[in-house]
């Protein structure tokens, strides 16, 4: 399988004196989802603005290493280059603009207007993935749920038509039953497109959910890689990120890969 993403080696100083990231390998098979899972502050979100260009914002700067993407090298490329080459990332925080409507939102992300029935195509494809911005169209982002505006800003990055989709952060903050239905939603539109994703995690659970693949970062290094299905029996993760001295995280798991077989079934 074809790499869409490989990274090599990475090296990220903040303030010039802070190292985040200690030498990360990672990479990301064209077509599939793969996970980045960690505790706060392992680097996992460094990763993710070092691939999309927004480190720059962050006064900080990438000292060592490659990031190659579809072969080509874009280390330390910055926004809005890395959207043209069609990496689009769904941030941790500052999401929609909250001033404006639901549909203003889409349109206004999107990296050149489609005008009349095409762009019209678009934001009712975004609508038939997310229902449940159909039904607030017309409603400010600012008064949206945290839920709600997780779902839009997804839509606003399918909008800008992704060939990598980098999620910050799905599940924080979110009740499960609104986590379910996002990763659902993200579910049908990589049965209909074969996007390429990148989802950075710190719950083991919703990573194993939606990925096929799975990197855990700690202390900006990354220790373990995998299929899910092995990570999910490695001790290591089972300690730390799904708690073998907790019956209820691993009924949690297994109730999620319940729910998730029988909505595929439907």
């Amino acid at each position: 399988m074809t790499d869409i993403l490989e990274i090599t080696d990475l090296e990220v100083t903040y303030q010039r004196s802070i190292l985040a990231l200690h030498g990360v390998n990672l990479r990301v098979a064209k077509g599939q989802i793969t996970s980045l899972l960690g505790a706060n502050g392992a680097g996992k979100s460094t990763t993710l603005r070092a691939i999309s260009g927004f480190i720059g914002l962050d006064n900080a700067r990438v000292n060592a290493g490659r990031v190659r993407f579809r072969g080509e090298d874009i280390t330390g490329l910055q926004l809005p280059r890395t959207i043209h080459k069609g990496i689009v990332l769904v941030p941790e925080r500052d999401k929609v603009f909250t001033n404006l409507t639901v549909a203003e939102n889409l349109e206004v992300v999107a990296t050149s207007r489609e005008e009349g029935s095409k762009w019209q195509q678009i934001e009712e494809e975004i609508f038939v993935y997310f229902p449940r911005l159909a039904k607030l169209r017309n409603k400010p982002a600012g008064l949206l749920s945290g839920g709600e505006r997780q779902m839009l800003a997804i839509g606003g990055a399918l909008v800008c038509r992704p060939q990598l989709l980098l999620i910050d952060e799905l599940s924080l903050g979110l009740a499960p039953v609104i986590v379910d239905e996002i990763i659902e939603r993200l579910r049908e539109v990589h049965a209909k497109t074969e996007l390429s994703m990148l989802l950075v995690e710190q719950s083991a659970a919703v990573a194993f959910a939606l990925a096929s693949y799975g990197f855990v970062l700690e202390n900006g290094k990354v220790e373990l890689e995998g299929a899910t299905e092995d990570l999910r029996s490695n001790q290591k993760v089972l300690d730390l990120y799904l708690g073998t001295g907790s019956t209820g995280r691993a009924d949690y798991l297994a109730n999620a890969r319940r729910r998730f077989e029988e909505r595929a079934n439907v």
